[in-house]
């Protein structure tokens, strides 16, 4: 279930594990707040369009830092990342038809700077969208199931921050990943926290 969509009863957030199986420390959600102009056209990759993909989470309890929980720096308004090595992370699946691993995942991928990959990519590729990875057939990539993963990038200072959030793709290895631009939407972040 998408977190945009569907039953707020059913969505949970999962706290200091990498297993999915480990469900010990999670927390309800109880409210979600997402930009109103979102926009969410799928279809054939041509048609994709995916615009201002972000929520906050309002969580039914708070949390505090500890062994396995660490607060995420976000990436600030303007921020950006050359072509810097970045890391996502998911449960998605590690091939199209593959299966959900229990494990949390991470791979390296490349930013690719937002006109190259406006060009290159064979989706619709709004302002406010971070790519990510390659055009290589079969190369890095996100998955299914990975929609909301973070994207760590390296700041200016070499500090790990959040840069985006797994928003969209087209299949898992055959077109760019792209995700939502942290930095872009920093001032609406702060604003509704």
């Amino acid at each position: 279930m998408s977190p945009m969509t569907g039953d707020i009863k059913k969505v949970k957030v999962s706290i200091g594990s990498n297993l999915r199986s480990r469900k010990s420390n999670s927390r309800s959600v109880s409210n979600i707040l997402k930009r109103s102009e979102y926009t969410n056209i799928l279809g054939d990759p041509e048609d994709y369009l995916v615009k201002n993909d972000i929520a906050i989470l309002t969580l039914n309890q708070s949390v505090s830092e500890g062994n396995c929980v660490r607060f995420a720096s976000l990436a600030n308004q303007g921020e950006t990342f050359g072509t810097s090595r970045c890391i996502a992370a998911g449960w998605g699946r590690l091939a199209p038809d593959g299966n959900i691993p229990d494990a949390l995942y991470k791979v390296p991928l490349p930013i690719v700077p937002h006109d190259e990959c406006k060009k290159n990519s064979i989706m619709q590729i709004s302002e406010g969208v971070l790519c990510a990875g390659d055009f290589v057939l079969g190369g890095a990539s996100t998955c299914h199931g990975d929609s909301g993963g973070p994207l760590y990038c390296p700041n200016s200072n070499g500090e790990m921050v959040l840069a985006g959030v797994n928003s969209f793709g087209y299949e898992c290895d055959e077109d760019i990943n792209a995700f939502t631009d942290v930095g872009y939407f920093r001032n609406w972040i702060q604003t509704h926290l």
